[in-house]
Order: structure tokens, then C-alpha cells, then sequence
């Protein structure tokens, strides 16, 4: 997807008056890290040794905590504390300059720097520390306290001690750190947050960059957990944790670019007054609901994807109890569940759909309704929007009808469904519901191409040019910057919005020509192929074949007008067939 930002986060820069602390494998802390050469060998000492303004750059390899501070008792309370107005950063090979070096070419991949719990016998987690990063209130740090560039792993808060049941990877309580560029992986809790665990923080925790994986905790949020607190999550992954994030005690969050996915549990639990607000990003494979918001909580989703989730109960996609959910520009595709609600489930909620699609989810239970959205007790908003391709393969016969949508009438006061300026198929086998609004149309919408869940709609579709400007506020469509909304089919100019979450882009989503000027060169068994570029392509597909008449392959796909075949066997002579393309990434 292309995409916007709308937060500003902290960076790094080098700066010309600052001190800087070195660390290394080599090192020794009776050295001043003043240099490589004079390289710490902890990064306790360094952080000790360290006075705001300065920067400390650890170098490749493996270094554990050291010190258990104020606590007492065993080795397992050893680890480690960030400052205020000190940023620590890995990813160094161990010859970098200060002032030469640009810290932004760091090399996390080749100089992986680890900061692990496991302290004792190898591989046996019940005598690592309790936390890698252990940060209590007295502390009170806030964003100036950065860390970036480290792998943070093995950290297991299984604790006899209350607190030491938390976070394994990173213990906040009234703390705010700004992490970025971090591994949090393989990290445990006995009761919350094995990746990250964020208590009471009135100041904001910025999380940027960052990828939480394979945490578990025996109790809520896997990768994350947050209570009566904010954070901001940009462009991190957060995935296969037992759950990805668990969001309570009026928590705000907001996230932007970022992918919550493959996690065993729920993608993100939403619960008890918090406010999420997410935009730009994708909630997809998680072993439960995409997303889970729960009593009088509210959810903002713009341009995000919930696809590909799976639920034993309620929705697949999104499930909504006393609380509240807004999706613009948003799509909710290829969920399933075993109960009611495919797509979205809402119980006694508020669920108001803006220019969204809520398409191919599926019902696989015999008694299970309303595959793309189940309702009961509930006030249902939809807008520019397309309900199409639910399914429910696990009927027998078709007792209940509503595929699409069934809702239950309730006894409170959100009872109501109003639809307006939306695709959907409104006979009552697919549509189960008293409804209320207008300018509604029931043919097919005509995706690019529904089975490869591309959804942006062809220039032939009676989506296009049918919603209402008054319903949306949007400036782009799911894409992004580039995408405007508005816009008429027929000239691309300013004009009515289109159904769905896509805008038909004329010129880009419409038809491609055939790529012209192609040329061959042949020599010493290597095919040399060029072609000019065609408008609204973003991709190549190389066919090939040893008949023109017979069905060509494809052996490859490119984004330059250009491609060398150099696996062409002597004495052969193939055919080859160029197709413009654009695609949906």
C-alpha cells in the first residue's frame, strides 16, 4: 500500500558536542570508553559512566546484564537501565568514526548486537534474568531515554515477586522510553507482557521501527502490554507472539505502518475504556480476532487491512462488545470464523463503515450467521461502502439468510441500521435486517481481481462515480498520498466518490496498453529483451515459449522495461511475450 505519515517521531542525528561512550566484546571496564581501543566491556558501566547529551555505541556481538542495582538476591535480578538524555545504540562493527559516521547506515542484520537474559545454563530459561531492561517509577524516564540498534532477548518475568511477573523484554512502570530499531523476541511473562510491558505512563513510549516477536506470557499480551497508558507505534512488525498486543485501563495508542500478524491469540485486544487509532496498517493471520475491543472502548481504523484472521468465537476479523468502531478507507477480507461473523461481530457497539469493503469473509459453522457482519443490539452505520463474496459453506440449507449481513433485534437503544450508497445484495437469503437509507445498488462491483483479493475496482464497475461526497471527508483512498478520492472515472478530474475503499485512478487502475518498441539481441546463449515503458505499469511479466502458438510461461517479473534471459540452451530458439501490469503490493 502507499502511505502517509502523520506522526512525527524521534530521530537520530550525530551530533558534533556530545560525548560518546564505546563498548565491545573486547573491551574492559576498567578502560574510560573513550574510544574503541578503550572500549567498556558492560553496557551497565557504560550507561553509568554516562551523563546527558552523551551516546554510547556497542559494537557486534552478545553482552548480558551485569548488575542487579537496588535489588537483591540471585543473579536473576540482574539488568539493565536506561537515563534520561542518553541514547543507546548498537549495530557498530567496531571501527566506526565519530563525526565520519553516518549512524543511519548501521548494519543491523551483519553487526547484530544482543542483549540477553540468558545469563545460566544455555537454553534453559528458569535461570535467566527476570527482565532485560527493568525500569521502575523512581526512574521516570521519559523519550529522552533512547535505545536503538539492539536484539532484546530471553528475558523471563516468572518471578516469585509481583513485579517480576512482568516484562520480560522491558518492565516500564511510569517510565517512556523511545525504542527504535529493536529486536524484542523470545521474551516471557508469567502474567502480562512478555515483549514490552507499559503501566501507568503519563508520557508517551514511542516505538518506531521495531519488530516484537515470539514473546509468550501465560497471561494477556504476548508482545505488548499497556495499561493506563500512551504509546506510539511506527513502521514495526509485531508477530507470532501468543497475543500481539493487549491494550487496558484507558490506554491510548496509535499506531501507523505497521503489520500486527501471525500471532497465536488475538492480533490486538481493546479493552476497558482504551482508544486505539490506527491507520496505514495491516491486522492479518492472527490464530483469533483480528482485533478484539471490549467494554466501552473505541477503535479508529483508517486505510488498514484486518484479513486472514481465525476464530473458534464471534468474528474472524473484528469483534466489537459495548464499545464502538469507525473504518474509513478500510478492508476487512478472507476471515473466517466458527460461530457468527465472518467479518465483523458487534454486540450492543457502535460499528460505522466509511468507503470500506467487507468482502469473501466466511461462516463455517451449520448455525453460524452473517458472514460478513453479524449484528444484535447494535447501531450500524455504512457508507460508500461494499458488503460482496461472503460466504457461509457450512449451511446445510439456508435456514437463516444474511449472508452478508444478519443482525438480531435487540431491546436497547442502538438498535438501528441505516445503509447508504453501498453494494450489497439485498434479498433477505443474503441481507437479514430492517434497514434504513437509500441509493443502494445490488450488482456485482466488479473487483480487478476478487479471488487474488485485489480490490480496486475495474473501469466497467457501477461502483465508480455512485457514492456520496457528503459522507466522506477523506482526501485518499486506501493507498494513500497520490490516491486522491473524488475523482470522476471517465476523465480523472475532481468529481463523486466511488464505492469501496479504492478510488478508480484513470490511467493506473484502468486498462494497460500493450508495451511497444520491443527489441531483441541475441548472443553467446543470452537473450537481451527491451521494451518502452507503458503508462500506469508497475510491473513486467516475461512469457516464454518454443512456439508462438502454443502456451507461453513465465519465467520471471521485472519493474524495468528491460530483461536478460541468459538460461537459453544452445541450438533453442524461443518466443517471447511482454505484459504490463499493475499491481497491488
Amino acid at each position: 500500500m502507499k502511505r502517509i505519515a502523520a506522526i512525527v517521531f524521534i530521530c537520530f542525528s550525530n551530533f558534533l558536542f556530545c560525548n560518546v561512550r564505546y563498548i565491545s566484546n573486547s573491551g574492559n571496564d576498567l578502560n574510560d570508553g573513550s574510544s574503541w581501543d578503550k572500549s567498556f566491556a558492560s553496557i551497565e558501566k557504560g550507561l553509568s559512566s554516562s551523563s546527558p547529551g552523551d551516546v554510547i555505541w556497542v559494537s557486534k556481538g552478545t553482552y548480558y546484564p551485569t548488575s542487579p542495582y537496588d535489588l537483591t538476591g540471585s543473579p536473576r535480578y540482574y539488568h539493565l537501565r536506561l537515563k534520561n538524555g542518553i541514547k543507546l545504540l548498537g549495530g557498530f562493527a567496531g571501527n566506526e568514526i565519530f563525526g565520519d559516521f553516518d549512524i543511519t547506515d548501521r548494519d543491523f542484520l551483519t553487526n547484530e548486537t544482543i542483549i540477553s537474559g540468558d545469563i545460566g545454563s544455555p537454553d534453559d530459561r528458569l535461570d535467566n534474568c527476570y527482565h532485560i531492561f527493568y525500569h521502575p517509577d523512581s526512574l521516570a524516564l521519559d523519550s529522552t531515554a533512547v535505545i536503538g540498534g539492539f536484539t532484546i532477548s530471553g528475558g523471563n518475568a516468572d518471578g516469585t515477586e509481583y513485579t517480576h511477573k512482568f516484562g520480560g523484554g522491558f518492565y516500564n512502570y511510569a517510565c517512556s522510553p523511545s525504542l527504535t530499531n529493536l529486536k524484542i523476541k523470545d521474551n516471557y511473562a508469567e502474567n502480562d507482557g512478555g515483549g514490552i510491558f507499559n503501566d501507568c505512563c503519563d508520557k508517551t513510549l514511542y516505538i518506531s521501527s521495531c519488530t516484537v516477536s515470539s514473546n509468550n506470557s501465560a497471561g494477556n499480551g504476548g508482545g505488548i502490554y499497556s495499561y493506563f497508558s500512551k504509546i506510539i507505534i511506527n513502521e514495526s512488525s509485531i508477530t507470532e507472539n501468543s497475543t500481539g498486543m493487549h491494550l487496558s485501563g484507558e490506554s491510548l495508542t496509535f499506531i501507523e505502518n505497521s503489520k500486527i500478524s501471525d500471532n497465536s491469540s488475538y492480533g490486538i485486544v481493546n479493552i476497558d475504556e482504551s482508544v486505539l487509532n490506527m491507520s496505514f496498517s495491516e491486522i492479518s493471520s492472527n490464530g483469533n480476532s483480528g482485533i478484539y475491543n471490549i467494554t466501552y472502548s473505541e477503535v479508529y481504523l483508517k486505510s488498514c487491512r484486518i484479513d486472514n484472521n481465525n476464530q473458534y468465537y464471534s468474528s474472524g476479523g473484528f469483534n466489537n462488545l459495548l464499545s464502538s468502531v469507525e473504518m474509513t478507507n478500510c478492508i476487512v477480507s478472507n476471515n473466517t470464523s466458527s460461530a457468527n461473523g465472518g467479518g465483523i461481530y458487534t454486540d450492543e457497539g457502535t460499528v460505522n463503515l466509511i468507503n470500506s469493503d467487507i468482502v469473501s469473509n466466511t461462516i463455517t459453522g451449520e448455525l453460524s450467521k452473517g458472514g460478513g457482519i453479524y449484528g444484535i443490539n447494535s447501531y450500524i452505520n455504512i457508507d460508500n461502502s461494499i458488503l460482496w463474496n461472503n460466504q457461509a459453506p457450512g449451511w446445510i440449507v439456508p435456514t437463516f439468510g444474511g449472508i452478508q449481513l444478519y443482525y438480531t433485534q435487540g431491546s436497547g437503544s442502538y438498535d438501528r441500521i441505516y445503509i447508504e450508497n453501498s453494494c450489497f445484495l439485498s434479498d433477505s437469503y443474503n441481507f437479514t435486517a430492517a434497514k434504513e437509507g437509500s441509493s443502494n445498488i445490488s450488482d456485482d462491483p466488479e473487483f480487478f481481481d476478487l479471488e487474488n483479493s485485489d480490490l480496486r475496482l475495474n473501469e466497467t464497475s457501477p461502483c465508480l462515480d455512485l457514492g456520496n461526497n457528503d459522507l466522506t471527508n477523506e482526501q485518499f483512498d486506501i493507498r494513500g498520498y497520490g490516491f486522491e478520492r473524488k475523482l470522476n472515472s471517465n476523465d480523472g478530474l475532481p468529481g463523486i466518490v466511488d464505492i469501496g475503499a479504492y478510488e478508480f485512478k484513470l490511467g493506473y487502475d484502468s486498462g494497460l496498453d500493450t508495451p511497444s518498441d520491443p527489441n531483441i539481441v541475441y548472443n553467446n546463449n543470452t537473450a537481451f529483451l527491451t521494451w518502452s515503458p507503458v503508462l500506469g505499469a508497475n510491473r513486467y511479466t516475461v512469457y516464454r515459449s518454443i512456439d508462438p502458438y502454443s502456451e507461453f510461461a513465465v519465467i520471471d517479473t521485472t519493474t524495468d522495461c528491460s530483461y536478460t534471459d541468459s538460461s537459453i540452451p544452445p541450438g533453442n530458439k524461443y518466443f517471447y511475450c511482454i505484459k504490463a501490469e499493475n499491481v497491488i503490493y
